[in-house]
C-alpha cells in the first residue's frame, strides 16, 4: 500500500457511514488536540501518551473501515510517532510538538473533506513526508556522497553500495515479477501516448504499480519502494488531472527506465547508470510540474537511453492471444474429423456408384458411358483432393497444437520459489524447527494449472507447518527429532502431474473429525462408525470443517481444504490424503499437465451423446436384468464381490422421459443387457446405467460460457466430427449428486411438508466493539450473512450481556477498548463452565505471534488481524465455529 499519495479525499458515498465517521472522526481528532496541548506541558506522562495511542488507533481504524485512506495513513504515522515516544525512542521538542498540532489539525480537515466533499487544501504525501522527518529511520534512503564515475557513455553517476538482493531464492522470485510488472508498465505508458485519457489505462497503471510496491517491500527494496511509490503518485496526479500525460510522457518513460535499470541491479549486482536519489528528485519534481514539459527539460538531465545492453531472448505474448490460439486449434481439429467423416461418405458413394456400375441395364450405352466417366472424374477428383486437404490439415493442426501448448508451459518453479522464504518466516513466526524439501520445480505444466494451484498449495503449506508440525518441546516428549520436516515434491506419470504436501507432524485425529461432524450435525455417529479411514478424512474437504480448536489469519486466511479440492477437481484431477496419528499427513494431487484437452469416453443417455473423462472410469459393464438386486432401499449390482450401488445416468441429469423410446426400451428388456460405467473416485465406486457406449477418443473442452459458469454435473462441452454438440460430465459432481440424494433418504428424518413449519432461528451473534465505525460495518456484514447482531460497547458491557441469560451462537470482539479488554473479557466468560463451549472470535490490528498466543490462552476459538478489514475472511471464520 502506498502511503505517499498527491490525491483528494473523496466523500465517502454511504450515507450512513459518512455520518457515523462524521461524529467519530471529530471525536477523535478533538481528543488528540485537546491531548497533544496537554502533552507538551508533561510530555513524560506515558498514560496521557497511551489515551493518545488509543485514539489515534481507533481514528486509524474507523479511517480503514470507511475507506479514508489519507487520514488511515496518517494516523498510523502518528500512532508510530506517539509509540515511539512511548517507549522513549523519540525525544520531545517544541519543534515535534508544533509539527503533531499541526497534523492533527489537517486531519480534522481530511475528515470534513471526507463528510463534505468541500476541498481541504490538505497534502496528504507532503504532510506524511514532514511528520517523517522526526522518525530516526526515515522513510527515504540517502545515497552516500562519494567520488563521481563516469561511464562508458560519458555519463556520471555516484560509485555507491550495490542494490543487490541478498537472498538467493528471493532474488529469483523479484527477477521474474520485476520483468512482468515493468513490462505491463511500459506497455500501459505506450497506451496512453496513443490514447492520453484511457481512464482504464491509467487505472491498470496504478494497479501494476501497487503491486509492484508490494513486491519490492516483500524483497526489502526500500529504495525501488520508494520510487515506485512516487510513481504511483504521478499516476494519481494524472488521475486527478493535476498533470496532464502528454507534458511528462517522456520523462515518465524515462525515469521507468531508470527503474527497470535499478530493479535489474536488485537481480544481478550490476551497478545501473543511474543515481536512486537524483531519480527520486527527479519524480518529486514531475509532480511540481504544470506547464509544457518541454519547457523543463534541462532541470531533470536525460535518460536518452529506451533499450537495454542486452539482447531480448524472451518475448511477451498476453494470454488472451494464446488463448485465442487454442481456441482455434480445437477448431481446426473438429474440421479435420468433419473432413474425414465426408471423405467416408464419398468413399461410400463411390463404392455405390461402382456397384451400380456392375448392375445397369446395357440398353442406351454410349449415353450411360459418357455419363459415367463424367460422375466418375468428379467423384474421384473430390475424394482424392478432400483425401490430401485432411492430411494436410492434420499435418497443420498437431504442429499448430503442439507449438502452442509449449508456449504455454512453465516450469513449476515459477511458483515454488515463493514457497522456502514462505516456510521460513512461518516457522520463525510459530518458534517452530521445520527443514523444508522442494523437488521437481523443473516440470513444465500448463500456465493455467500454476495459476489455479498458487493458492492451493500456499494453504496446504500453511497447514503443515500451522497445524501439522508440532512446537520442538513438543517433538522431543514424543520422541521425534526436535526439526520438522515439510516437503513438497511433483513427479511426473505419464500425461499426469503427481503434486505431494506432506509433513511428519501430528497427523489427523480420526476421532476429532468424528467429533467435529457430529457437533456440526454433518453425520450421525453410528453412520461415522461405519466409514473407513479414507472416507473420514475426505470430510476434511467439505465447505467450513476444521478440526482446529484455534483459528488464526494463518489456518484460515480465505482458502480452505474445500477451495484447494475445488481448484483441483477444477483442473480435472483429483486429491487425496493420508495420514498416520502423530506421524504426519501428506497429500496428494494427481492433475493432467496440460488442461485443453481431455480423453473421453463416449455414451448415450435418452438418445444425447455425452461423455465422461477415462481417467475415472474403473471399468464398462454389461448388465442383465437378473443381475441387479435391491440393497438398503437402492439398486445394487455385484462387482469383484463387491456390492456397488446402480445408478439410472437418465435420471441423475433429469433428461425428459421420451414415451416412445421408452415403449422401444421396454420391449426389448428381456433379450437386451444394460451398458453401465463404473466410477471410481478416492475409493467411492458407483456405477451408472446409460443406452449405449460407443468410443474412446482425445476431445477439446469448450468450458461453459458466463451464463454457465458452473453447471453441477458439468465440466464443460465439445464438438463431436458429426457436428453435435456433447456434454462433458464431472464425475465428482455425479458421485457428489448421488451420496447427497442418498443422505436425503437416508440419513434425515421424514419432514411433514404440508403442516406448520417452524420459523428457522436466525444465529445470534454478540459483537463487542467500541468504535461506532468499525461495528457498524461489521454489524451490516454479519446481517447481511444471515445473522442477527447485539451489540456491546466495551468488554464490560459485553460480560454483562453475555450474563444476562439470553443465548448467544458466538460473540466477536475487539481487543483494544476501555473498561475491559478482549482478553480480559474473554477470561472472564470462560471462567463460567456453561460459556466454555461458546465460539469466540477476536479482532484485532495486535499482529505479533505474543498477541495471538495471549488470544488462545485467554480463551478465543480465533485471532484474525486486521491487516484489511475482509468480510468474506470473517464469514468464512464465523461459519466454521458456529
Amino acid at each position: 500500500m502506498s502511503d505517499l499519495k498527491h490525491e483528494r479525499t473523496t466523500m465517502i458515498e454511504d450515507e450512513e457511514l459518512r455520518e457515523i465517521y462524521k461524529v467519530s472522526g471529530a471525536e477523535h481528532v478533538q481528543n488528540l488536540e485537546t491531548g497533544i496541548l496537554a502533552l507538551e506541558k508533561n510530555p513524560q506522562d506515558t498514560e496521557l501518551l497511551q489515551t493518545l495511542l488509543r485514539e489515534a488507533h481507533s481514528l486509524k481504524g474507523d479511517s480503514r473501515v470507511i475507506g479514508v485512506r489519507s487520514v488511515e495513513t496518517l494516523s498510523h504515522r502518528l500512532e508510530e510517532i506517539l509509540g515511539r515516544l512511548k517507549g522513549q525512542q523519540l525525544d520531545w521538542s517544541s519543534a515535534l510538538g508544533d509539527r503533531l498540532y499541526q497534523a492533527v489539525g489537517a486531519m480534522g480537515k481530511l475528515v470534513h473533506e471526507s463528510v463534505t466533499d468541500e476541498p481541504s487544501g490538505v497534502n496528504p504525501g507532503q504532510l506524511l513526508s514532514q511528520l517523517s522527518e522526526f522518525l530516526p529511520a526515515n522513510l527515504q534512503t540517502p545515497t552516500p556522497e562519494v567520488p563521481v564515475k563516469a561511464n562508458g557513455n560519458g555519463r556520471s553517476y555516484r560509485q555507491r553500495p550495490t542494490l543487490l538482493i541478498e537472498d538467493s531464492e528471493l532474488r529469483d522470485i523479484y527477477k521474474i515479477s520485476s520483468e512482468e510488472h515493468l513490462g505491463k508498465l511500459q506497455s500501459g505508458l505506450m497506451l496512453l501516448d496513443q490514447r492520453p485519457d484511457d481512464l482504464a489505462s491509467l487505472e491498470a497503471l496504478l494497479s501494476e504499480s501497487q503491486s509492484f510496491e508490494l513486491d519490492s517491500h516483500i524483497v526489502g527494496q526500500e529504495t525501488l519502494e520508494n520510487l515506485i511509490i512516487k510513481l504511483e503518485a504521478i499516476f494519481e496526479a494524472i488521475k486527478t488531472h493535476q498533470l496532464q500525460f502528454p507534458n511528462v510522457s517522456r520523462l515518465l518513460h524515462q525515469e521507468l527506465d531508470a527503474i527497470a535499470a535499478l530493479a535489474k541491479e536488485a537481480v544481478t549486482g550490476e551497478l545501473a547508470p543511474f543515481d536512486p536519489q537524483e531519480t527520486l528528485q527527479k519524480l518529486e519534481r514531475l509532480l511540481e510540474m504544470e506547464g509544457p514539459a518541454d519547457e523543463r527539460t534541462d532541470k531533470f538531465g536525460g535518460h536518452t537511453s529506451r533499450a537495454t545492453d542486452t539482447a531480448l531472448d524472451t518475448i511477451r505474448v498476453p494470454m488472451r492471444y494464446l488463448d485465442a490460439l487454442m481456441t482455434h486449434t480445437g477448431e481446426l481439429t473438429v474440421t479435420k474429423t468433419r473432413m474425414a467423416h465426408a471423405t467416408e461418405t464419398i468413399q461410400d458413394l463411390m463404392f455405390s456408384w461402382d456397384d451400380w456400375k456392375n448392375r445397369k441395364h446395357t440398353a442406351n450405352a454410349l449415353r450411360v458411358k459418357n455419363q459415367e466417366e463424367k460422375l466418375d472424374g468428379l467423384i474421384r477428383y473430390l475424394y482424392t483432393n478432400i483425401a490430401e486437404n485432411n492430411t494436410r490439415l492434420d499435418l497443420i493442426s498437431r504442429e499448430l497444437d503442439e507449438k502452442i501448448r509449449t508456449l504455454r508451459l512453465l516450469p513449476l518453479s515459477t511458483i515454488f520459489l515463493m514457497f522456502p522464504r514462505l516456510v521460513r518466516d512461518l516457522a520463525q513466526e510459530q518458534e517452530k524447527q521445520v527443514e523444508f524439501v522442494m523437488e521437481g520445480g523443473e516440470i513444465a505444466v500448463d500456465k493455467q494449472i500454476l495459476e489455479e494451484m498458487k493458492d492451493p498449495l500456499l494453504h496446504l503449506l500453511r497447514n503443515a507447518v500451522d497445524h501439522g508440525i508440532e512446537p520442538p518441546s513438543e517433538r522431543q516428549q514424543l520422541g521425534k527429532n526436535p526439526t520438522g520436516k515439510v516437503w513438497l515434491k511433483a513427479t511426473r506419470q505419464g500425461g499426469h502431474i503427481l503434486i505431494e504436501v506432506g509433513d511428519d507432524g501430528r497427523g489427523i485425529d480420526l476421532e476429532k473429525v468424528k467429533q467435529t461432524a457430529i457437533k456440526r450435525k454433518m453425520y450421525r455417529s453410528e453412520e461415522l462408525a461405519s466409514m473407513s479411514a479414507n472416507q473420514l478424512r475426505s470430510l476434511l474437504f467439505m465447505p467450513g470443517f476444521s478440526t482446529r480448536s484455534f483459528i488464526t489469519e494463518i489456518s484460515g486466511r480465505g482458502v480452505g481444504l474445500d477451495v484447494v479440492r475445488t481448484n483441483v477437481e477444477r483442473l480435472k484431477g483429483n486429491i487425496q490424503s493420508d495420514s498416520a496419528f502423530r506421524q504426519g499427513s501428506v497429500f496428494r494431487m494427481q492433475l493432467r499437465s496440460t488442461v485443453a484437452t481431455l480423453n473421453v469416453m463416449l455414451f448415450d443417455v435418452q438418445g444425447l451423446i455425452h461423455a465422461l473423462p477415462l481417467e475415472a472410469i474403473e471399468k464398462t459393464l454389461l448388465i442383465r436384468p437378473q443381475d441387479v438386486y435391491s440393497l438398503e432401499g437402492r439398486a445394487t449390482i455385484t462387482v469383484d464381490d463387491q456390492p456397488i450401488a446402480l445408478v439410472k445416468m437418465a435420471e441423475l441429469l433429469q433428461l425428459p422421459d421420451l414415451e416412445e423410446k421408452q415403449q422401444q426400451k421396454r420391449q426389448r428388456q428381456v433379450e437386451k443387457v444394460t451398458s453401465a460405467i463404473l466410477l471410481n473416485l478416492d475409493g467411492d465406486r458407483l456405477a451408472f446405467e446409460v443406452e449405449r457406449l460407443r468410443e474412446v477418443l482425445d476431445v477439446v473442452i469448450k468450458p461453459q460460457s458466463q451464463l454457465l459458469k458452473r453447471v453441477r454435473n458439468v465440466v464443460g462441452a465439445t464438438i463431436l466430427g458429426t457436428g453435435d454438440v456433447c456434454m462433458i460430465l464431472n464425475p465428482n459432481d455425479l458421485i457428489k449428486t448421488v451420496q447427497k440424494s442418498n443422505q436425503s433418504i437416508g440419513a434425515m428424518a421424514p419432514v411433514d411438508l404440508e403442516g406448520d413449519q417452524p420459523a428457522l432461528q436466525k444465529p445470534v451473534i454478540l459483537l463487542v466493539e467500541d468504535s461506532i465505525a468499525v461495528r457498524t460495518q461489521e454489524k451490516r456484514v454479519l446481517e447481511k450473512a444471515g445473522y442477527e447482531v447485539v451489540i456491546a460497547v466495551d468488554g464490560l458491557e459485553g460480560y454483562t450481556q453475555v450474563r444476562s441469560g439470553r443465548h448467544f451462537d458466538a460473540v466477536i470482539s475487539d481487543v483494544q477498548m476501555p473498561n475491559m479488554d478482549g482478553l480480559q473479557f474473554t477470561a472472564k466468560v470462560r471462567q463460567h463452565p456453561e460459556y466454555r463451549e461458546l465460539p469466540i472470535m477476536l479482532i484485532t490490528s495486535l499482529a505479533s505471534e505474543e498477541d495471538k498466543r495471549r488470544g488462545a490462552q485467554a480463551g478465543a476459538n480465533a485471532y484474525i488481524v486486521k491487516d484489511q478489514f475482509n468480510q468474506e475472511l470473517l464469514i468464512e471464520t464465523l461459519d466454521r465455529l458456529v
